[in-house]
């Protein structure tokens, strides 16, 4: 079947016109699988077959099939001669097949290379290696220049609020001292300590419903810097005292009170000035300086 390590010029035209037994076909088959020398060999005997009139893959009569056979056995020189003239040839094919099948399996490596050769060429071509850094550094700058900027962004924005906050709690306390001075349900009293003139005198707008008192006081005298001057609320149905602040002359015997904390509702049958103690009391401990009901001038 074979010679040597190869199959015969005899098996393999018997191979290309199916003139084998199945077993030695299939041994045929599998050994064309893995010889390239003799698939080339089955090629050249192809197109002999095909140059002297017979279709390749098809059944021949077998009276040309024997005559073909006779020729093959008889050993013709002339063929033989071409055959040997013609083996450097083949050797040579075979070469620059298995050359060229070398160089498909190398492809793959050659394109890796190839494809590795920008990251690895020394910065000659292809992004050069300290490029990414450059970026990574320049977006961690901008990043924290956006933090810092967005932290004064907040402590501004806090600013406006707390600003915002304290102009709203002025305007309040604003509105709430123009309607007690312009309120016409608001008590005026007029505080004083006789009829003589430039004695200590105070004068009172208080809005019941609202809790708003604004006390103005005129020549008091000066006291120890221990002592403050208190103001005392006197309900109207009798019930304790409720102070309404402490306060302090200024060199011209001015002062005020204006708004200070009082529960709302609550109507005031008098006022009084007594002279406490720089903490303040809980009551009246001392005869009133200044006094007046909750229906006109206070005396």
């Amino acid at each position: 079947m074979t010679q040597g390590p190869h199959i015969t010029q005899q098996d393999l035209a018997l191979h290309e016109m199916q003139g084998l037994p199945e077993e030695a076909e299939a041994e045929v088959r599998s050994h064309l699988a893995d010889c390239v020398l003799c698939r080339w060999q089955l090629a050249e005997v192809s197109g002999d077959l095909a140059l002297l009139g017979m279709t390749p893959g098809r059944p021949v009569p077998a009276e040309a099939r024997n005559r073909f056979l006779e020729q093959l056995a008889a050993g013709r020189p002339a063929a033989d001669t071409n055959i040997e003239r013609e083996q450097p040839l083949r050797q040579q094919t075979v070469r620059e097949k298995e050359e060229f099948d070398q160089e498909d399996s190398n492809q793959p490596m050659r394109e890796q290379r190839t494809a590795e050769q920008p990251a690895s060429g020394g910065g000659r071509r292809g992004t050069k290696p300290w490029i990414p850094w450059v970026i990574t550094a320049c977006l961690a700058i901008a990043t924290a220049a956006l933090a810092v900027q967005n932290a004064a962004l907040n402590d501004t924005v806090r600013t406006e609020s707390n600003l915002v906050t304290n102009l709203a709690v002025k305007a309040s306390r604003a509105q709430q001292v123009l309607e007690t001075l312009t309120s016409l349900r608001a008590q005026r009293v007029v505080l004083t300590s006789g009829k003589t003139p430039d004695e200590p005198a105070g004068r009172i707008t208080y809005l019941s419903d609202r809790g708003g008192l604004i006390f103005q006081a005129t020549d008091m005298k000066p006291i120890p810097s221990q002592k403050a001057y208190a103001l005392w609320l006197m309900p109207a149905d009798g019930g304790a005292p409720i102070a309404a602040g402490l306060f302090r002359p200024d060199a011209l015997g001015g002062a005020s009170v204006v708004l200070p904390p009082l529960p709302s509702g609550v109507r005031a049958k008098a006022f009084e000035v007594t002279l406490e103690d720089a903490a303040g009391a809980a009551k009246p401990s001392t005869l009133p300086l200044l006094s007046g009901d909750g229906s006109g001038t206070l005396d």
